[in-house]
């Protein structure tokens, strides 16, 4: 009876005990926000056909591409699909392109 006693004693201060483990804290780094690194993706017009606003990953730029132009935009670097949407709301096709290319559009 005593030594069953004991040994719930045991397990009851092991239990006890095993909240009282202290654990490392996470170091700042994991904890502050990332930095997003800018890039520059340029997106050319090369017909007469190809006019509006830059359209990235389905979201307005807010940059208008005229006619046989050229815009540069600021972006997080990564790869995106890149669209022109005209003034009705009617979108060009898709190019695929990475930070630092240029993606030039020859129709719509």
């Amino acid at each position: 009876m005593k030594t069953r006693v004991v040994l719930w004693v045991l397990v009851l201060i092991g239990i006890l005990m095993g909240g009282c483990i202290v654990v490392e804290q996470p170091s700042q780094q994991c904890c502050q926000p990332q930095q997003s690194q800018q890039c520059w993706l340029t997106v050319t017009s090369a017909s007469p056909d190809v006019w509006g606003y830059v359209f990235l990953n389905g979201y307005n730029t807010g940059i208008f591409l005229s006619c046989y132009s050229r815009v540069q935009i600021a972006f997080p670097c990564g790869c995106f699909v890149v669209q022109i949407v005209d003034q009705w709301g009617v979108g060009s096709h898709w190019e695929y392109a990475c930070s630092g290319e240029e993606v030039v559009f020859y129709y719509w």
